[in-house]
């Protein structure tokens, strides 16, 4: 079971992987989820900060060898479509618990 005993509250998505990795490297962490919505906008950038923040994410998972998952919905849905579909970033919790499980061995 997973201990939630940690939150780090960051300005938007794109500030999401520097706080996972640093938790990553707390001791007790077994893994982490950066959780967050990119509404739409008037130009592109959220399709930038969306990408650039899971492909940093993803980085944490190998440099730190803890599992990171990306609980962010959008990009480019409206305010009100993001609080309802809510429940679809919980579902990255839940994944991370699944790698952490079966993981072999102790995490380093």
């Amino acid at each position: 079971m997973l201990n939630h005993g940690k939150a780090v509250y960051v300005s938007g998505a794109y500030d999401g992987p520097l706080a996972a990795d640093r938790l990553a490297r707390c001791d007790g962490i077994d893994a982490v989820v950066v959780l967050g919505a990119v509404v739409t906008g008037d130009t592109d950038r959220g399709q930038v900060v969306a990408r650039t923040a899971a492909d940093k994410l993803g980085d944490v998972n190998l440099d730190r060898d803890t599992p990171a998952r990306f609980g962010v919905i959008g990009p480019d849905m409206s305010s009100a479509k993001a609080h309802k579909r809510v429940e679809y970033a919980v579902n990255a919790v839940d994944a991370a618990a699944d790698t952490v499980a079966a993981l072999p061995g102790e995490i380093p």
